[in-house]
């Protein structure tokens, strides 16, 4: 990796608040000067025809667009794609921090404001994810990790709470859409194993359906004699309060479960492992999701 790669390198916010400063002016796209369209072309197609075939080149007649008109361009992939290498390229002969680089680095940040990019799965804009996420590779989410020294000590627990809801959230979703499409998950089980479950405090604040129909609210609608709905409201939020903590506990312990299955399961099978242990393996993965399953539904019936 070259060290003008790894100095444009997108590696933290600040670099934002920078690129911002130098177009600060406008929103739009910065256009280069008319003589050094096709300078940078020439740039963007030599450097990408290096990462063939994992890019391959647009049609001839988009390439001046792509620099010259990158608002107009539908698939703004190639924008983010363009100005990616663009500023690889140009960094190792200026300052990573010149405005040049900077206005390149802004190019590609309101390319990626096209939410098309990362819900449309095409060919292109993969390509120009797995770009984005070279450039950004110092950018982790580090939700399992305490917050950076820097942080406002004040708020670190705030903070510690919900980095951590965050971490489990993203877990339990990402083991979920795992087993859903047959995909390996994104995080391995190495990443919760040392993650402690929120305690009981911090599962207090959490009622995903509180104020919905409550007894405060159909009180103030006058559907609810005052009285009735004073007395209902402490248990009504007692009931919330357990509630939320339950299931997002319980989505905690199921999203462990389906870890387990296709690391101790389906991962087993693809190697040398014996028929025999694999089907204990199930037999117990099995007992203790129907242990999950009973413990759920005799909560939801109570």
């Amino acid at each position: 990796m070259s060290a003008s790669y790894v100095s444009s390198a997108v590696k933290d916010n600040k670099i934002w608040s920078e690129m911002k400063r130098h177009r600060q002016a406008t929103d739009s796209f910065y256009i280069p000067e008319a003589l050094k369209v096709q300078e940078f072309a020439r740039i963007f197609l030599e450097h990408l025809d290096s990462g063939y075939p994992v890019f391959v080149r647009p049609d001839m007649d988009l390439v001046p667009k792509i620099i010259s008109e990158p608002q107009n361009l539908p698939e703004k992939a190639w924008v983010v794609i363009a100005n990616c290498i663009l500023t690889s390229v140009i960094a190792a002969t200026e300052s990573p921090s010149s405005s040049l680089c900077r206005s390149l680095q802004w190019n590609t940040f309101l390319a990626l404001d096209d939410a098309t990019i990362f819900l449309h799965p095409s060919l292109i804009n993969i390509r120009a994810l797995i770009l984005v996420a070279c450039h950004g590779r110092d950018i982790t989410l580090g939700l399992h990790l305490p917050p950076y020294p820097h942080a406002n000590k004040k708020n670190d627990t705030q903070e510690r709470t919900e980095r951590l809801f965050l971490f489990w959230s993203l877990y339990a979703l990402d083991q979920t859409l795992s087993m859903t499409f047959g995909r390996s998950p994104l995080f391995q089980m190495s990443d919760a194993q040392l993650m402690p479950v929120p305690d009981s405090g911090m599962l207090q604040q959490y009622a995903p359906h509180r104020n919905r129909g409550s007894p405060s609210r159909l009180r103030q609608s006058g559907k609810m004699n005052p009285r009735r709905a004073e007395a209902l409201s402490l248990k009504y939020e007692d009931i919330l309060q357990s509630t939320g903590a339950f299931a997002f506990l319980q989505e905690i312990h199921l999203s462990k479960i389906v870890a387990c299955i296709h690391e101790d399961l389906y991962m087993k099978a693809t190697r040398s492992t014996s028929n025999q242990d694999i089907m204990h393996v199930a037999v117990v993965l099995s007992t203790e999701l129907d242990l999950w399953h009973d413990k759920v539904e005799q909560v939801s019936e109570s």
